[in-house]
């Protein structure tokens, strides 16, 4: 996700991101609200796990920013939803998984 510089350094400060940043279970639920839709983000989702040289893991936040007022959702809100679009309408939509989907279900939803 990106962010406003303003916005991050606000919810950074919030969280206490240097205390809690090896901890994601210490870290809050993000509400995201577009519009009508609004939906929460859990830290499984905006918090990245990276190795090391050691292969020792440890986590990041997976928001950075931007010298603009422009908020970017990508991969760390999108990989919690279902996302459907309607190119010729214009259109696009979000859905909550609250299922695994299979591989079968999964392709006849792109179609």
């Amino acid at each position: 996700m990106i962010v406003p510089k303003a916005v991050l350094a606000q919810f950074q400060q919030s969280i206490h991101a240097k205390e809690n940043g090896s901890d994601p279970d210490k870290l809050p639920t993000i509400k995201i609200q577009l519009s009508q839709f609004s939906d929460n983000l859990i830290p499984a989702f905006y918090v990245i796990k990276v190795p090391d040289e050691q292969n020792q893991l440890h986590c990041q936040l997976g928001i950075d920013a931007i010298d603009d007022i422009s908020w970017i959702l990508g991969d760390t809100f999108l990989r919690s939803q279902l996302s459907i679009y309607d190119l010729k309408g214009t259109r696009g939509g979000f859905a909550r998984l609250t299922q695994k989907l299979t591989l079968k279900e999964y392709e006849y939803i792109q179609e």
